[in-house]
């Protein structure tokens, strides 16, 4: 919401192009782990139907509907407004989300072992804990490029 409001108020095209930049890179995470919040919010048998909810309207709907409404706010106010528009419906989204609960299961039960007066297992050291972040967010995703061909083909 941040960047919208600087590329609304950008004054000369280079800020316009970093702000855009920005905006879209930190908006993007929304559609990486959209799959994994639904399936933390919906039973399992209710998923299916919740993703295809989303799908049709979020990520499809919004490139197709988006250009359009674009361009009729760019002729009738002028380009600013598209900027505004998005941030007043991202401020309408927030609100609600302030009031959800947290859903992701090992926070769930950490929270409830401790309410409880349960014992927490040690936390590994920090260099374990490097070592296997390295492993899985450096490695993993280039081990699939070169052995999975799906991620290959839509890599290329």
């Amino acid at each position: 919401m941040c960047f919208c409001v600087g590329t609304a108020l950008a004054p000369n095209f280079g800020s316009l192009l970093v702000f855009r930049l920005l905006a879209g890179f930190s908006g993007s995470s929304v559609l990486a782990v959209s799959a994994g919040t639904i399936v933390d919010l919906f039973a399992l048998h209710e998923s299916g139907l919740a993703m295809a909810i989303f799908c049709a309207t979020g990520p499809f709907m919004g490139s197709v509907l988006g250009p359009v409404a674009g361009g009729y706010i760019a002729t009738s106010k002028n380009w600013q407004w598209t900027q505004w528009l998005q941030l007043m419906l991202s401020g309408a989204v927030l609100i609600p989300l302030l009031f959800i609960e947290e859903s992701y299961k090992p926070v769930i039960l950490k929270k409830r072992a401790k309410k409880r007066g349960l014992v927490l297992p040690p936390k590994p050291p920090l260099g374990q804990s490097l070592k296997m972040v390295g492993k899985i967010t450096l490695s993993r995703p280039f081990s699939m490029l070169f052995t999975d061909p799906v991620v290959d083909s839509l890599a290329v």
